[in-house]
């Protein structure tokens, strides 16, 4: 069911920004009511997510590299979004019981590395596109 969940929130970034207002919202009220647990599974599946998507296939045709570039736009924003959000959390540590403090050090490993994963992925788009750009139509 989550995964279900996760390749429709994919769908909605793509067509709906508001989604990333709310998803932030959520993480936010979870930090609030002291769920610290469900934030950081939250923020954990999504992460999950994102390294499959990036993990996939880049598309070899410019419309295809335009969705891809925007995902990891919107994708990139979230992230970040998210990030700030735990953090506000993570600055009172008195709250945080040790296995919570572990595991939100390494999700915030798995979050840069996501992030630099997705700009690796900006760079493998633009140069894709470019090669597309630079053939003859037909002969890629």
């Amino acid at each position: 069911m989550l995964h279900f969940l996760l390749n429709l929130t994919e769908m909605i970034i793509f067509y709906n920004h508001d989604f990333v207002c709310n998803f932030c919202r959520l993480s936010s009220r979870l930090v609030r009511s002291e769920d610290g647990s469900s934030a950081l599974h939250l923020w954990q599946e999504y992460l999950h997510h994102v390294q499959a998507f990036l993990s996939g296939a880049l598309p070899s045709d410019f419309d295809g590299l335009s969705e891809t570039q925007r995902l990891c736009e919107v994708h990139q924003n979230l992230l970040t979004s998210q990030h700030a959000v735990l953090l506000k959390r993570k600055e009172i540590p008195e709250q945080l019981t040790q296995s919570v403090q572990e595991h939100f050090n390494s999700l915030a490993n798995l979050h840069n590395e996501t992030l630099a994963r997705i700009m690796e992925r900006h760079s493998e788009v633009r140069n894709t596109a470019a090669v597309i750009n630079m053939c003859p139509l037909g002969s890629v």
